[in-house]
């Protein structure tokens, strides 16, 4: 009676606690609360078929005839088949479990493709790094190529239109030979001082930004198809053949456990006949066994892959949040930049706290998932 007024306990306590939680956490607690049941409903069986099966040993020693040979030989095979089955049942469980890991890690993957795919990053980085992208400076450009042209016939070949760094030097060169007169000349070129300023400082930077954000989100896009490649070998076990984003697209999801329940309903049924005939188990059974076994070894080593993943985009995203913010002449031209900086910067902030509140998943990098995916109690 303790015992069932504890589960009951227990059971109430993990409901409200996964109507709370996010999908991992249920992951995690469900997991736990079918593997507490198992050890419990298999447990006293073992124990109780051990303890018959050293109680026929001693009889069989003392008195060493047919009769209690068989007698022992019997509770042997009871005692052999209860932890193969048992280890049947946790192998099961792993399974199970492991194939709604994929499901959900799945889930966090394509999100973080759409994320990437939403920023407004490389339209931003664009603009900022090159001073033909601001308005201002493609008027004062202008007055200062008349200013030039009014002194000089030279005239900027089409081709360096758009490179910055040579449009920026013309403009210079223009605001100091030109044919106005000296202060309208500086007059310009302090209205654009910021903008020169920041897009030869930070072109560099900028760069850099936007050449590992592309690296990230080339890295995410391998990240998925490890997943749905995953997928493929850990289902074609149980003889499920339909690829990952068309399950997910159709919600196939129950036809996949369906395939799961008959395929281990069969082993179940294979061991028992195997036991009843012979005695022992068969070589068949093991081998089913020990696939089950490295596809959920497999789910433990692409969960270490996307956490890696996790880390190093946090990584770069902090380092861009360094860049940025370290700006030197920030304060003083904040209000000359136009709002795709802000922008730039919202986007950096927002990815930094989603790579550590949404995708990271503490939860499942320590020991407690490892246990739970080798089926350590």
């Amino acid at each position: 009676m303790i015992k069932i007024y504890t589960f009951l306990i227990l059971s109430t306590f993990c409901f409200l606690h996964l109507s709370a939680s996010n999908p991992i956490d249920q992951w995690i607690i469900e997991f736990e609360l079918d593997l507490n049941n198992l050890y419990a409903n298999t447990d006293q069986e073992i124990i109780t078929s051990k303890s018959y099966l050293e109680d026929y040993y001693k009889s069989y020693t003392l008195n060493p005839n047919k009769q209690n040979f068989m007698a022992y030989q019997n509770a042997k095979a009871d005692y052999e088949y209860l932890i193969e089955k048992h280890e049947l049942d946790l192998l099961h469980l792993r399974y199970k479990r492991g194939l709604g890991l994929i499901k959900l890690l799945y889930e966090k993957v394509l999100s973080l493709e759409h994320h990437f795919t939403g920023m407004r990053t490389y339209q931003n980085i664009f603009r900022l790094s090159n001073p033909n992208a601001y308005p201002e400076f493609r008027e004062s450009k202008k007055l200062l190529e008349e200013s030039l042209r009014k002194k000089t016939p030279l005239k900027l070949p089409e081709i360096f239109e758009g490179n910055a760094f040579v449009s920026t030097t013309f403009s210079i060169i223009s605001s100091i030979v030109g044919d106005n007169q000296t202060k309208n000349n500086e007059a310009h070129l302090s209205e654009i001082a910021c903008i020169l300023d920041f897009t030869l400082e930070m072109n560099d930077d900028l760069g850099l930004i936007q050449f590992e954000t592309e690296y990230l989100q080339g890295t995410n896009k391998s990240l998925i198809k490890t997943c749905q490649q995953l997928f493929a070998e850990y289902v074609k076990v149980i003889d499920y053949h339909v690829p990952l984003n068309t399950c997910r697209k159709e919600d196939d999801w129950e036809e996949v456990y369906s395939k799961l329940d008959q395929y281990i309903t069969q082993l179940y049924e294979d061991l028992e006949e195997q036991y009843q005939s012979t005695g022992f188990g068969n070589n068949n059974i093991n081998r089913s066994l020990i696939n089950l076994e490295f596809e959920t070894s497999r789910v433990a080593k692409f969960v270490s892959e996307y956490q890696a993943f996790i880390r190093m985009g946090n990584q770069y995203y902090q380092k861009f949040d360094s860049i940025i913010t370290n700006y030197a002449n920030k304060d003083k031209c904040s209000d000359k930049l136009p709002s795709t900086f802000n922008e730039l910067q919202y986007d950096i902030q927002n990815t930094i706290d989603k790579f550590q509140n949404t995708y990271n998943l503490p939860e499942i990098a320590g020991s407690r998932m490892k246990s739970l995916l080798y089926g350590i109690n």
